[in-house]
């Protein structure tokens, strides 16, 4: 037995030792805030939510609202022209039914299969003609997720999210795809930890509180890398998949942003189809907004074109319009570029939450000028996707700050 401890924590020293080995930290350049004039071209609407994209093929993918009893639909849009391609009609099913679909929450085209993942539950795989191939069972929280190709092979990546009583684990993990068979758990790259409301909840049932402007994750693939970060952490990271090596970038340009009991009282309430409300009646609960006890730095990284990568590094919140400030970096050297402001909605804020579930992501490609995201409109709540298409001005001369 003690022969047998003594070889566990060989092992363990051995791991942890070479997790070290392969980290580095590396300062980004950056020279002042570039901030450049962006033209909105045009917007078209889409009643939905919006479940994926793929900017190679121009598509972006859109759950509607409702396609009739015992069906959902997924619109499959051209981004370009703005014009529905075609509509797959899905029937509605269980979490344990292989066919049926609960709530397409996720939904991307990979090595000619389109893939999408039903709420938390089971990842289903459909050729190019829609035709269904086979489906995985895999039961798993997040904070968001990506499939890539590898060796010929599917992968994805999850910003796995466990509730772990006064917090939240975001484990970002790799698992390989395998025909109707589990995935397979091939790597964990970081843990990160991020405070839970629940044990407030426990102490006094006569309130709900909900999280508003509270730390969360994000991540994707691109060219052989995963990058990923929390929002709670002047940084990001690469991994390199070949090299099995992790850099971190840091970017101590990132100002801290810590929120107000006001603000968080203003955004619970936000675009809201009265739940707080109808929760109060039915069940006496008042529903209390709880800003975060510490700055966060960060709101979300994005895969934004050949060999850039974006991080929204502020939020304009404090006027009706709200709009983000994206830092446009270089994917390679994480070199600063430029910056430009987008507006946004229910998609972004969603996820800046303790409630965060990588739900309605957001999708943005600066070469080609698209950017994709949700936001309920109107008296009634109802939600669409923005099919936005932008350029920028190419006369301006940028501003150059600290701000």
């Amino acid at each position: 037995m003690n022969k047998k401890i003594r070889i566990i924590c060989l092992m363990l020293i051995i791991t942890a030792t070479s997790c070290k080995q392969v980290t580095e930290s590396k300062p980004i350049r950056f020279d002042g805030l570039n901030e450049k004039p962006i033209e909105f071209i045009d917007t078209v609407k889409y009643e939905g939510f919006i479940i994926g994209a793929d900017f190679n093929r121009d598509e972006v993918y859109i759950q509607t609202v409702s396609a009739g009893k015992g069906k959902y639909a997924i619109s499959i849009v051209d981004i370009p022209s703005k014009k529905l391609k075609r509509e797959m009609q899905l029937k509605t099913g269980g979490f344990e039914s292989p066919t049926g679909f609960y709530n397409p929450s996720h939904m991307q085209f990979l090595d000619g299969n389109y893939i999408i993942v039903d709420q938390f539950h089971k990842i289903l795989v459909f050729d190019e003609q829609l035709n269904h191939l086979y489906t995985n069972m895999f039961y798993q929280l997040r904070y968001f997720l990506d499939f890539y190709m590898y060796e010929n092979q599917k992968f994805f990546v999850i910003g796995a999210k466990k509730n772990m009583f006064k917090f939240y684990r975001n484990n970002i993990r790799i698992y390989r795809l395998r025909k109707n068979s589990r995935p397979v758990h091939k790597k964990d790259l970081h843990v990160f930890s991020n405070k839970s409301l629940q044990p407030q909840d426990l102490q006094n049932q006569k309130f709900m509180h909900k999280g508003e402007f509270w730390p969360s994750g994000k991540g994707f693939h691109k060219n052989g890398k995963i990058y990923y970060a929390n929002y709670d952490e002047k940084q990001y990271f690469r991994y390199d998949i070949r090299e099995n090596k992790s850099v971190s970038f840091d970017l101590d340009y990132l100002k801290p942003k810590k929120f107000s009991q006001e603000t968080a009282d203003r955004f619970l309430f936000y675009h809201s189809n009265g739940w707080q409300d109808r929760i109060f009646r039915r069940d006496g609960i008042r529903v209390v907004a709880v800003p975060y006890s510490e700055p966060l730095y960060q709101f979300g990284i994005f895969d934004v074109g050949a060999n850039k990568i974006g991080i929204i590094g502020d939020l304009d919140i404090e006027t009706e319009d709200l709009k983000f400030r994206l830092d446009v970096l270089d994917a390679d050297s994480g070199k600063y570029l430029e910056s430009v402001r987008f507006p946004f909605g229910d998609g972004i804020l969603q996820n800046i939450g303790d409630g965060a579930r990588g739900m309605q992501p957001t999708f943005i490609n600066m070469d080609k000028g698209y950017y994709l995201w949700n936001n309920a409109v109107g008296e009634d709540v109802i939600d669409y996707v923005h099919i936005t298409t932008f350029k920028i001005k190419p006369d301006n001369t940028g501003t150059t700050g600290t701000k």
